[in-house]
């Protein structure tokens, strides 16, 4: 039961598998977690210039139009960061052509120049998203399949099914002596 595809990943797909990989942690209300850190960020800043006042030069500096700068700066700063969107350039050599073939040993996918080889066992779970089927290992690393790289969807998921038998096959482990499950 072998089974492969070989394909060139393009830069959007590379951005899909990351976050297929790590969504973000408050959902379409992201931006809004950096701009309130971001605001925060700022007063914490202010507090610490107005302490530092306070005690060298006895100077009280806190009225409503410094809370109200430091904030907004900080909540721009969050603002602009939260825009700010991971990428992989068109001409980097992560997106070479590669082939990804699953058999009952494990997984490997290999390219011009690398070959990876990884047993059933190393492979912490496998999803699969609209587009894109995920292969993650114990320590966080992940290879990933487009699911355009198939001819067909039944194809692809004709090739995610496999996948999963082999990997559930592979991490049991073959069944020696004892009574069968």
């Amino acid at each position: 039961m072998a089974a492969s595809v070989t394909f060139t990943p393009t830069p959007e797909q590379a951005l899909a598998a990351v976050r297929v990989m790590r969504p973000p942690r408050w959902g379409r209300y992201e931006r809004l977690r950096w701009v309130v850190a971001g605001a925060l960020l700022g007063l914490l800043f202010l507090f610490v210039i107005a302490t530092y006042d306070w005690r060298t030069w006895s100077l009280y500096i806190i009225r409503w139009q410094e809370l109200a700068s430091f904030a907004f700066g900080g909540a721009a700063i969050g603002w602009v960061y939260g825009r700010i969107r991971p990428g992989v350039p068109a001409g980097d050599p992560s997106l070479r052509q590669r082939t990804v073939s699953i058999g009952e040993d494990g997984l490997t996918v290999e390219g011009r120049g690398f070959r990876t080889a990884l047993d059933w066992a190393a492979i912490k779970a496998i999803s699969l998203s609209d587009d894109i089927l995920l292969f993650v290992t114990e320590w966080k690393e992940a290879h990933f399949v487009p699911r355009q790289a198939f001819p067909t969807p039944e194809a692809a998921d004709a090739f995610a099914d496999a996948a999963q038998d082999a990997w559930t096959t592979g991490r049991s482990g073959p069944q020696t002596g004892g009574v069968p499950t």
